[in-house]
């Protein structure tokens, strides 16, 4: 799909275009997207699956784009930009990283 196909302009909120360059194209959408989303991962499991998820938006040039998707848009759920549900509503509520994740 072509770039111009996926978004009408830059920052609008309807733009695509950033997923086409993002690193989690390849990867298995259960690292993003999982049942610890619905409460039923084991905390473990979920830690591990966090992880993983981070390292694949560290590598990724569009983290930000994403992040800012999520953001925008509201995503209730998944990790975006190497953020969690929970680090992205406290980011919407002015409140640090630090704070939201209990570090």
């Amino acid at each position: 799909m072509s770039r111009a196909r996926l978004g009408a302009r830059q920052g609008d909120l309807t733009d695509f275009s950033w997923q086409v360059d993002a690193a989690c194209r390849t990867a298995d959408p259960e690292l993003f997207f999982a049942a610890e989303d619905l409460g039923h991962e084991p905390p473990a499991r979920a830690a591990e699956r966090m992880r993983a998820a981070r390292e694949v938006c560290v590598a990724c040039q569009v983290s930000r784009a994403c992040l800012s998707y999520a953001l925008r848009h509201r995503e209730p759920v998944g990790i975006w930009g190497g953020r969690t549900a929970d680090e992205r509503r406290a980011l919407l509520a002015g409140q640090s990283l630090a704070v939201a994740v209990g570090s």
